[in-house]
């Protein structure tokens, strides 16, 4: 079998399918994970509760995911006149797999606030969740709706300041202090960014 004919083609494709991409951003996540619980177990001013714990490392795996797809989700906007014009049919190989990559996420998230005990209070965070994967997993199997679901992932961007502001809370950043400042100003301008664009739409 070569790879010029046609199983050796859908050998490549099944190989650098979406779902993989899936899997490994699963994967990718978990391990981030184990990484963070080590991490943050060196820094003495984090709080010593093991929930605490789990929910820092959660903000820390959110705002990676969100500079991740939300930047990713802008950039494909940006270049792909076709995803303004046909919101329904048109596709790109590198959307789908940035869809696959936070469809990896929020099965990580899901299976963190299980296990870690966060999931009778962040429920409504899990059928959030179970909503997006299932449409996530629609456009990916069906191959439609592929800027629509870019446009979802914009929503990220907001992720990466309202998560960010937790983050700096866990480790007592001064909130008067530039950075918390300049990270509040940016999620009010993301928001506003938002509100205008659903205002005009």
């Amino acid at each position: 079998m070569t790879l010029n004919d046609g199983r050796g083609n859908a050998l490549i494709h099944s190989l650098f399918s979406p779902y993989l991409t899936v899997v490994l951003a699963f994967v990718l996540f978990y391990c981030a994970d184990i990484f963070l619980k080590h991490g943050f177990n060196c820094f003495k001013r984090i709080p010593t509760s093991e929930t605490a714990l789990a929910r820092l490392r959660n903000y820390s795996l959110s705002v990676f995911h969100a500079l991740a797809s939300g930047f990713g989700a802008l950039i494909c906007l940006l270049v792909c006149e076709d995803f303004l014009e046909d919101i329904v049919t048109a596709e790109n190989d590198i959307a789908y797999h940035l869809i696959g990559f936070s469809t990896g996420y929020f099965f990580h998230d899901i299976y963190h606030n299980i296990c870690t005990g966060l999931c009778s209070r962040s429920l409504e965070i899990i059928l959030h969740h179970i909503t997006v994967v299932t449409s996530f997993v629609i456009v990916i199997q069906y191959r439609i709706l592929v800027p629509y679901a870019l446009f979802g992932l914009l929503m990220e961007l907001n992720s990466i300041f309202l998560h960010g502001r937790h983050i700096m809370l866990y480790f007592d950043v001064d909130p008067h202090s530039v950075v918390y400042q300049t990270n509040f100003k940016a999620n009010i301008a993301v928001v506003q960014t938002g509100e205008i664009k659903k205002h005009f739409s």
